[in-house]
């Protein structure tokens, strides 16, 4: 997939005016993003917020639009995972617009700062949501974030599409541990009839709010980068990374 469908975006977003795009509670990022990360709930607050009911039309779809706040606001490990992630991802720098062209949608839209404990049914209950902003995106990357955001993503994928997977990989790649590392990328290609048909499916080693180191962070962010190669080439993918 050639680096101009991710620059087209971008002047996309210059030429034409905002579209009517409304992003439910909990999304939020570039209205037709062709990076699109996806968790289980937003981060932060606490782990007994009160429940209420999601709101259908946040304010969170933005267009032609330098979206600064994870790089500056959010945690420490999104202070130091984000921008090398899209930046080798999209093969843009921020300067040049990348933070123009990501977003972030998440099943749960409560606040929970241990994605482990975020309740199922609220899980379930957004996964129509998710695939429905997800199809409106029509990104060409999806990333989830951990294996929560991971299996839901497959469920609600496969309703619809089939997903095709690496056929070999090598993989040794070395976690903020010396003597830790990682030995498989998940990494699928979405093949079908619709708006995701040809939409590489990720999923991120580590959740980037926990890489708090920056050689961790590069690290994660090659191994993305060489896994969505691979899959858009049909390749084996081999990343020795110590």
């Amino acid at each position: 997939m050639s680096l101009q469908v991710f620059r087209d975006r971008l002047q996309h977003q210059k030429a034409k005016g905002k579209p009517n795009t409304i992003f439910p509670e909990g999304c939020y990022g570039a209205s037709n993003a062709p990076l699109v990360f996806v968790g289980p709930s937003p981060g932060g607050g606490n782990t007994d917020t009160a429940y209420s009911e999601r709101a259908s039309d946040g304010d969170g779809a933005y267009w032609n639009f330098e979206f600064k706040e994870p790089f500056e606001e959010w945690s420490n490990g999104f202070r130091t995972s984000l921008k090398p992630i899209v930046e080798t991802m999209l093969q843009i720098p921020l300067a040049e617009g990348a933070n123009k062209l990501f977003a972030f949608i998440n099943f749960d839209w409560i606040q929970n700062p241990d994605s482990s404990k975020v309740p199922s049914v609220r899980i379930n209950e957004g996964k129509e949501i998710v695939l429905s902003v997800l199809k409106e995106v029509n990104p060409k990357i999806i990333v989830a974030l951990d294996a929560r955001a991971y299996q839901a993503l497959v469920q609600v994928i496969e309703k619809d599409y089939c997903l095709v997977d690496l056929k070999k990989q090598n993989v040794r790649v070395r976690t903020a541990s010396s003597n830790s590392f990682h030995r498989e990328v998940k990494a699928h290609l979405i093949v079908g009839h619709g708006e995701l048909s040809g939409t590489v499916f990720l999923k991120s080693l580590q959740h980037p709010a926990r890489i708090y180191n920056a050689d961790y962070a590069e690290r994660v962010s090659i191994t993305l980068r060489k896994a969505y190669e691979a899959v858009v080439n049909s390749e084996e993918l081999c990343v020795i990374l110590e």
